[in-house]
């Protein structure tokens, strides 16, 4: 995670923040002004820039975007927001996975669409398949490790020292979630070890009838056990993908 905010990639909630703060011993409060931001002026034109990149391409991340109109990150955010009011009367909606930006139709215009393109339906998955995504959406972003780490162990290996346990292997289970166009993989060249972090993409939130991770989120719950489990391990070591 720290990486994906020291280069811009992701904008921790006030929660990260404290919890990246325990991590450092800092025990002071955060000061107001660092909460607190002015609101900042989002110019028509910005918008009107990426309503006209998205009707091109149709799909995009945050990144490219922000390079695409010249500003950051976050004003390509706050942008997309007003973008997806104006485009809502218009039946249309701006899906956004927090690293990728789709334009899509209002769910609430599905019958009418059904009658001009085939319905895309979620494809049938298996119980290991299910607990991938699911690991992903509730942490927004995981390595195969932390995948690996949160569903534990499957087997025992006996070896020289005695019964050994093996952790899940999850590889082929994310490639194949890759080749569904579930799952999006980008490397972190800033973190040790340059691991692969998972995201879930566009498609998928579209195929859940979601707009935002947090909505997904908000339908499946989190069980009392992955609670104990979510809290975000610091990628300190290399492991092969």
């Amino acid at each position: 995670m720290l990486s994906l905010i020291e280069t811009g990639k992701r904008r921790p909630s006030l929660r990260s923040w404290e919890r990246i703060r325990q991590t450092l011993g800092i025990s002071e409060s955060l000061p107001e002004e660092a909460w607190r931001q002015q609101p900042r002026e989002i110019s028509d034109e910005l918008v009107a820039t990426l309503g006209a990149c998205l009707a091109a391409i149709r799909a995009a991340t945050l990144a490219e975007l922000a390079e695409a109109v010249g500003v950051s990150i976050s004003d390509v955010r706050l942008a997309l927001r007003r973008l997806a009011e104006q485009l809502e009367p218009a039946g249309m909606q701006v899906l956004d996975d927090g690293s990728h930006v789709q334009l899509a139709p209002e769910q609430r215009f599905r019958s009418a669409v059904a009658h001009l393109v085939q319905p895309e339906q979620l494809p049938r998955i298996t119980q290991e398949q299910a607990e991938v995504l699911a690991i992903v959406i509730m942490d927004g972003m995981a390595s195969r490790r932390r995948i690996e780490e949160v569903r534990g162990a499957a087997q025992l290996s006996i070896g020289p020292d005695g019964p050994t346990s093996l952790p899940r292997d999850s590889s082929e289970t994310l490639a194949l979630l890759l080749s569904r166009g579930l799952l999006c993989a980008k490397r972190d060249y800033h973190a040790m070890g340059r691991p692969l972090v998972y995201r879930p993409t566009p498609r998928l939130l579209q195929l859940l009838g979601a707009e935002t991770v947090e909505e997904v989120r908000g339908r499946m719950g989190m069980p009392v056990e992955y609670r104990a489990q979510a809290e975000p391990i610091p990628e300190t070591e290399a492991r092969a993908e």
